[in-house]
């Protein structure tokens, strides 16, 4: 997928950070970017287009940076094994994480980066809750080494990186990360 720098508006002590959520593309999702400590730096909305996220972090924010993506009731996802556009329904929820060390691209949150950020021991019901996550980079590269042992994916797999999304429009993604997560998604159906 695509990356860009980060943009330093006019005071430069705030960043803003673009998030790229994948099932497929995710639309009208709740983001928000944390510190270590499950502290909140910055929230915002998927895009009902794109389904990218922009957010402006606090001033002075240092990574790691753990970002975490929900769909309640009324947002919107690509389902690629169904190659749908699906609402989730109240009652319905899902939480997934991702984690960068810096502000230096567009992050991807799937269900891969989800995998390996709950393997490394941090929760989504903790964040913002004043519970500090169990959190260290090395948890999160032994968790990272794995998903992608048991994937068979190259060693160098990127699992934080922003994927092109498969959507409506185009089912059938040109970056590696988005054929993979199409994949995934047809096989579980």
């Amino acid at each position: 997928g695509g990356g860009s720098d980060p943009v330093v508006t006019g005071n430069a002590s705030v960043t803003q950070t673009t998030t790229v959520p994948a099932l497929g593309a995710v639309y009208g999702a709740s983001v928000s970017v944390y510190d270590t400590k499950g502290q909140l730096l910055g929230s915002g909305t998927t895009d009902k287009v794109t389904g990218k996220a922009t957010l402006t972090l606090t001033a002075n924010s240092t990574g790691p940076f753990i970002y975490k993506v929900e769909l309640g009731a009324g947002s919107r996802y690509y389902d690629e094994g169904l190659e749908a556009v699906l609402t989730t329904q109240p009652g319905q929820s899902l939480a997934m994480l991702s984690v960068v060390s810096s502000l230096n691209a567009e992050v991807g949150v799937t269900a891969l980066s989800n995998l390996a950020v709950r393997l490394a021991g941090i929760h989504p019901e903790n964040l913002g809750q004043g519970v500090a996550p169990d959190f260290s980079m090395d948890k999160l590269n032994t968790a990272q080494a794995t998903v992608i042992s048991v994937l068979g994916l190259p060693s160098d797999f990127d699992l934080f990186a922003a994927p092109i999304a498969a959507s409506q429009t185009n089912k059938n993604p040109a970056s590696a990360y988005g054929k993979l997560l199409v994949q995934m998604a047809k096989h579980t159906e």
